[in-house]
């Protein structure tokens, strides 16, 4: 693995790098990357033996070379036919390695393994090998073209972009999910169950877990959109939801601490009544947070429908939420929050 990189500036100066590369081959999705990356390096296919996919090197250091070289694992390699994952994978690591070309402050050889997928390693891997990481899909999912299918196209054709884009689908999927407003909550499927999830910023709704059956993600009843895609041989299922709902506005008898005690009584809680309280509680308190930040209008629709999604989204919290007092008891307290002003 390469040695640690400089830290200043973080990322801004790979996303720099990457648009620049961008606008001069003005690169969409599907981008010939072999013949892009053969503008600037020499590309070589033979057997390394260890488990890598690729090796970079003759980059500014030791050793000299007169034109950088990327050496592919012809073991990694897809040859014609091969399946989807496979071209998928290569096309991430090609990229990746022009990423080691174009940074200039890295330097030497770069010994790199690559699933295709970023998320797989991010952990444990060197800050060069996540600055490559996050290159390679800046160049294979490219913002600017991705921010105008967003404004041009239905969200079931930004999906298919998405998949011609031939990237595997965490790549696509955060590169979406980082462009959408608040209100957004994309998963991957696999199998029936959840195996990633994604959300946007400042949405409500908690994401599914891995794992979970997707007939349980119980996401249907809050959006207001749901649609369904293919990205890398995942079924995609990404929800959209209100930024503000109704409320019945007529709370002048509501006694919000006497209404909640109330609610909880009524249910058979037993001895979950008070970690649900507290949990239910913390919903409230983490919507508050993001309206004091700025993130949310400080109105009480807003904040309401922010703390009724998220409690919504929330399995364990699910008879609370659909309690028939408990849209009642929230909206009265943020109608308190907001003419307290806190």
């Amino acid at each position: 693995m390469s040695a640690s990189a400089p830290e200043d500036d973080g990322l801004e100066r790979v996303e720099i790098a990457a648009n620049r590369l961008v606008d001069l081959h003005g690169l969409e999705f599907g981008s010939d990357i072999r013949k892009l990356s053969e503008s600037y390096a020499d590309l070589d296919i033979r057997s390394i033996p260890a488990e890598v996919d690729a090796i970079s090197l003759g980059l500014i250091g030791h050793p000299p070379l007169p034109r950088p070289r990327i050496i592919l694992n012809s073991s990694k390699f897809p040859r014609q036919g091969a399946a989807q994952y496979l071209v998928r994978r290569y096309r991430f690591t090609l990229a990746h390695e022009l990423g080691h070309v174009q940074l200039p402050w890295h330097t030497g050889i770069n010994v790199c393994h690559s699933e295709g997928d970023e998320e797989l390693d991010s952990p444990s891997i060197s800050s060069y090998e996540q600055e490559a990481h996050h290159f390679a899909r800046r160049i294979l999912v490219p913002q600017r073209a991705l921010s105008r299918a967003l404004d041009e196209c239905s969200k079931s054709e930004v999906l298919n972009l998405l998949d011609e884009a031939a990237v595997h689908f965490s790549v696509a999927l955060r590169s979406l999910i980082e462009l959408l407003p608040p209100g957004h909550v994309i998963s991957a499927v696999r199998n029936g169950a959840i195996e990633r999830s994604y959300r946007s910023d400042h949405t409500g709704p908690r994401p599914p877990v891995p794992g979970m059956p997707i007939e349980d993600a119980g996401l249907d009843a809050l959006a207001c959109e749901r649609i369904e895609g293919q990205i890398g041989g995942r079924k995609i299922v990404w929800w959209s939801f209100p930024s503000v709902i109704e409320f019945d506005s007529v709370l002048s008898d509501v006694k919000i601490k006497e209404l909640w005690r109330q609610l909880l009584d009524s249910l058979d809680l037993g001895g979950r009544r008070d970690s649900l309280r507290s949990s239910a509680d913390g919903k409230f308190s983490t919507t508050m947070g993001l309206v004091r930040k700025g993130a949310l209008p400080f109105t009480a629709e807003v904040i309401a429908t922010h703390v009724l999604q998220n409690v919504g989204s929330e399995p364990k919290l699910r008879e609370i939420y659909n309690h028939p007092d408990f849209r009642r008891y929230v909206y009265a307290r943020a109608r308190k929050a907001e003419d307290k002003g806190e």
